[in-house]
């Protein structure tokens, strides 16, 4: 037999072997199609949209190479750019690439309703009607990228939750809807492997809007009855709806917040969000009591001083020691001189400002030589700061905290600082409490003064 008619024998073979093993192998392939382990045949239409040599590469099995190779490379420099058509249209050759990878759809949605939206926020030389035009349009690209994603990829929670968050972003006012976020995550919990973050997220949805805060609060019980679940929002939004929808079997407040410190910190942070259409009710009134027990000095009484946005661990674990026992024998026993000693060791200049103010006050009250004291720049981080917390300590009558040393401090650092008489705080008794709008105020007199060449700037410490 010669050496063609043997080779004719086989390609014959491997013929009728391959049209037999079809029927047999296209059901197994749809399968995996449909299961996303295989992706989908490219179409006719490839080599127009990808270009012939990315269709050749793609149709040779390498489409995740491609789209990847696309990203960096177009997707990145349009980004630097600012070339907003080149990346959509990039997108969509990667999209037709790989339309079962969710990364590529957030990508792309996050580059329209994001990145997009905000250069034309922010671009200069629009008219406003062009201006809102082209904000409307790149947020509805952005939905629309992720309700595409959905489609090819509907088991994908990162898009459900890229869409919430979308439709309840605070920064974009006229596309805000918290009731179609919640309803997009009404359907993320359904999905086989849903989280308890989507949960949650579901649920601080729910509260913002007020045809569902019943319903809401039963949600709020079930995520509560898990310990692991119990974050600070979670507790505040149960003890709020509880407040608006009083029952029986209410969870008692003890159980929410084991500690005074934990109920402030939680509350008051919360409370901080209610611009954003959080329930508060019962929120301010229980705060004010419990800060008022405390007998907190201004500055770190967060319902008083405007320039605490947040209760933090540093804070609260200050708050804890309050009303603070401070004997004129910085020795006693049960005195809580070791608290500001360790607070102060800890944190340093950086540390709280009555926290600061009270150590410089120990030092006089011990009597500490002065090769031992820590100086006062390192107690005070700025010559400014020192005369705002110096001042707001001092000028402070809703405290009894010892003042040894703080008049006379507050006094000369005033004359350092060369302040005129509408910014001293001892001349001019309306500018208690000091807060960041008086720094700004006179900082902007010293730069003044300096432009003007009346003067130099003071020593920073």
């Amino acid at each position: 037999m010669g050496i063609y008619r043997k080779t004719a024998l086989v390609v014959t073979f491997l013929l009728i072997a391959g049209l037999l093993r079809m029927p047999l192998e296209r059901p197994l392939g749809r399968e995996m199609r449909q299961s996303s382990i295989l992706a989908k045949p490219l179409d006719a239409g490839t080599s127009e949209a990808l270009g012939q040599t990315s269709a050749a590469i793609a149709l040779g099995g390498l489409r995740s190479l491609v789209a990847a190779t696309l990203n960096f490379s177009k997707v990145v420099t349009s980004w630097q750019n600012q070339d907003w058509l080149s990346i959509f249209n990039t997108f969509q050759q990667i999209h037709t690439l790989q339309p079962q990878v969710s990364y590529y759809w957030e990508a792309a949605a996050s580059y329209a309703a994001d990145d997009a939206y905000a250069d034309y926020r922010d671009r200069p030389g629009l008219v406003d009607s062009q201006r809102t035009l082209r904000r409307d349009e790149l947020f509805r690209k952005g939905v629309a990228y992720l309700d595409e994603g959905i489609t090819n990829i509907p088991e994908s929670q990162k898009l459900y939750e890229l869409k919430a968050r979308f439709l309840s972003d605070t920064y974009k006012p006229d596309h805000l809807d918290y009731a179609a976020a919640a309803e997009v995550l009404d359907e993320a919990v359904q999905l086989p492997k849903a989280t308890d973050v989507i949960r949650r997220q579901r649920l601080y949805l729910m509260t913002r809007v007020p045809e569902r805060r019943k319903e809401a609060l039963g949600l709020a019980h079930e995520i509560f009855s898990d310990p692991e679940s119990r974050f600070p929002s979670v507790k505040s939004i149960l003890f709020a709806l509880q407040n608006e929808f009083p029952a029986e079997g209410a969870i008692p407040e003890k159980e929410i917040y084991p500690s005074e410190i934990d109920l402030i910190r939680s509350l008051f942070n919360y409370y901080q969000r209610r611009n954003e259409n959080f329930p508060v009710k019962g929120v301010q009134s229980l705060l004010e009591e419990r800060l008022a027990k405390l007998e907190l000095p201004l500055a770190l009484n967060p319902l008083q001083n405007h320039d605490i946005k947040r209760v933090t661990l540093k804070i609260a674990q200050v708050m804890a020691h309050f009303p603070l026992e401070l004997s004129e024998d910085p020795f006693a026993e049960a005195s809580d001189w070791p608290m500001v000693v360790d607070h102060f060791q800890e944190y340093g200049s950086q540390s709280l400002p009555t926290m600061r103010v009270l150590f410089f006050v120990l030092q006089n009250i011990a009597q500490v030589e002065d090769e031992k004291r820590v100086s006062i720049a390192g107690i005070f981080p700025n010559l400014l700061i020192r005369i705002r917390d110096l001042a707001n300590y001092q000028l402070d009558q809703s405290h009894a905290l010892p003042r040894n040393g703080v008049q006379d401090l507050l006094e000369s650092s005033i004359a350092k600082a060369e302040l005129p008489s509408h910014l001293n705080p001892l001349e001019k008794s309306d500018l208690f409490p000091l807060n960041r709008e008086w720094m700004t105020e006179v900082t902007e007199w010293q730069f003044q003064q300096v432009n003007s060449g009346l003067k130099t700037l003071p020593a920073g410490k």
